[in-house]
C-alpha cells in the first residue's frame, strides 16, 4: 500500500513519491529517465538550448494500483530523489500553477473531443503548448 511520503519505484522503473492519499486515490509524482536515443533540446528560460535527459508528472491514480509499485529503501536514493523533488517544487507561484492546470485540461479536453488517442495526447499537448516557443514535438521529431 502506499503510504504519503514514501519514495517507489513503478512497475516499469520510474522512480515516484507518494505525495497525498484522499478519497482512494493517491497523488503521485512520477520521475522518468529518458533513454540517451529519445533525448531532445529544448529552449531554457534563458534561451540556452538544453539537452532533456529527465522529466517529470503528478498523476493521480486510484489505490487499487498500489500493488504496482515496490517502496524505495536505500538511503543515496531516497535522498537524490528528495533534492530532486524538493527542488522542481520549491517556490511554485500557485495561481501560475492553476493557470498552467486549466490550460492542459482544455488542451486534452479538446483532444479527446478530436479522438486523439490517449497515449498520443502528451505530444499534441506538447505540440499546442509550444507553438509559440518555435519547438514543438513535431520539429523535435524530424530532428
Amino acid at each position: 500500500m502506499l503510504e504519503e511520503g514514501k519514495f517507489y519505484t513503478n512497475s516499469i522503473g520510474n522512480k515516484c513519491k507518494c505525495v497525498k492519499i484522499e478519497n482512494g486515490k493517491a497523488t503521485v509524482w512520477v520521475h522518468v529517465q529518458i533513454p540517451p536515443e529519445q533525448r531532445f533540446k529544448l529552449a531554457g528560460e534563458d534561451g540556452k538550448k538544453e539537452t532533456i535527459r529527465t522529466m517529470s508528472a503528478m498523476i493521480v491514480q486510484d489505490l487499487s494500483y498500489s500493488h504496482l509499485y515496490h517502496e524505495i529503501t536505500d538511503k543515496n536514493e531516497i535522498q537524490r530523489l528528495t533534492r530532486i523533488y524538493d527542488r522542481q517544487h520549491k517556490g511554485i507561484d500557485q495561481d501560475k500553477l492553476k493557470t498552467l492546470q486549466d490550460t492542459l485540461q482544455k488542451i486534452d479536453g479538446d483532444l479527446a473531443g478530436k479522438k486523439v488517442r490517449l497515449l498520443m495526447r502528451p505530444f499534441e499537448a506538447f505540440d499546442t503548448l509550444s507553438l509559440g516557443w518555435n519547438c514543438g514535438a513535431s520539429k523535435i521529431r524530424q530532428g
